[in-house]
């Protein structure tokens, strides 16, 4: 009997082990769009990128014409990016960065290809804030491969 159950708890460990680390590999194995509950055909595409410690968030640029002043905005745009630490435990990511003192936590949820993100809590200066993060109820969906980038 205690055989038994040290083997049934060995492999609900082994399972719980790589159920866990999975999520973590989806992370790092694509660049991601992140999409909000609220958007609109206005809104700037986001993209994540998740290595083993660092997750990248910038926005996508798309020259927007060809005048100097179109120039400059889609320039200063490329230069935007926010970079967090990040660590995945079980169905959690947790975000920090130091910079910006922001702390999210957020449960993973995988379906199909896509990662749901749902806000479980944001700090904000070390305090709990009441606000959102802008990451509530978001769906992280897989950037296809640029077919030079394979």
């Amino acid at each position: 009997m205690k055989k038994s159950f040290s083997f049934v708890l060995l492999v609900l460990g082994v399972f719980i082990f790589v159920g866990c680390s999975n999520l973590k590999a989806d992370l790092t194995a694509n660049d991601w769009y992140l999409e909000t509950a609220e958007k609109s055909d206005n809104d700037t595409k986001f993209v994540l990128s998740f290595d083993d410690k660092k997750m990248t968030m910038s926005p996508e640029v798309e020259s927007s014409g060809n005048n100097l002043a179109d120039s400059f905005v889609d320039a200063f745009a490329k230069g935007i990016t926010f970079t967090y630490d990040y660590t995945v435990k079980g169905n959690t990511l947790t975000l920090k960065n130091s910079e910006l003192k922001q702390e999210i936590v957020l449960d993973l949820k995988k379906n199909n290809k896509n990662v749901k993100l749902t806000e479980k809590s944001f700090k904000l200066d070390g305090k709990k804030s009441d606000n959102k993060s802008g990451y509530d109820q978001a769906i992280l969906v897989p950037k296809e491969k640029d077919k030079d980038n394979k």
